[in-house]
């Protein structure tokens, strides 16, 4: 996007709904600062949904046909993909 151009709402549009545009961000509140998180291997799309057990952050991505879920742990600030299973993931409840 040019941003030396007028607003263009199509352009805008068309480039919200392409490419590697939609990334996951790690913030530091206390340091004011951010870095994307790194480590995800597929596009990111609808349906992220993030849980957080026994201290460790998991991060929970659909595939496209939202038949299976990829499963992300947040590991020094990196993703690690740590299983696939079948369905869609949104959440995880601690049972015991």
């Amino acid at each position: 996007m040019d941003f030396t151009t007028a607003y263009d709402a199509e352009v805008a549009e068309a480039i919200g709904k392409s490419g590697p545009h939609w990334r996951f961000w790690l913030f530091d509140l206390e340091a004011s600062t951010a870095a994307p998180v790194e480590g995800i291997d597929v596009d990111i799309a609808d349906g992220a949904q993030f849980a957080v057990l026994d201290g460790r952050t998991f991060i929970f991505l659909p595939f496209d046909d939202w038949a299976r879920t990829k499963v992300y742990e947040i590991v020094d600030e990196r993703a690690v993909a740590r299983f696939e299973v079948t369905g869609d993931v949104y959440q995880w409840v601690r049972v015991r």
